[in-house]
């Protein structure tokens, strides 16, 4: 006799919008491609080379993101283990630089390829 094993995909809480019926990648988040950009979700789990045209501050380039409701925050990433800056704004924002998600005019995954 064969018994029949049905395999389910592990559940568990979206980091985004905390939804417990979701995998934990956000881009597979159902609640969350409704209301995000695919390549900012991307940003929050897979630190890569992103960029964003924000509105007052013109182009940044960033490597990871982090979401809460309707505001975003960009960090840098590292360079040789120390946080990278910011190149081309007023400021270096080592630690990141939070945004309002409504002044995000695009975004993009590997903007210089990849």
């Amino acid at each position: 006799m064969f018994k029949r094993v049905l395999q389910r995909k592990s559940l568990t809480t979206c980091p985004v919008c905390d939804d417990g019926n979701t995998e934990a990648y956000p881009p597979n988040c159902s609640r969350c491609r409704e209301r995000y950009p695919y390549a900012l979700l991307k940003a929050v789990c897979d630190p890569f080379s992103y960029a964003a045209s924000i509105q007052g501050l013109g182009i940044v380039e960033f490597e990871s993101a982090r979401i809460r409701g309707d505001w975003v925050v960009l960090f840098p990433g590292y360079n040789g283990g120390a946080e990278a800056e910011f190149e081309g704004l007023p400021y270096p924002f080592p630690r990141g630089i939070g945004v309002p998600l409504a002044s995000i005019l695009w975004i993009a995954d590997a903007p210089r390829g990849s």
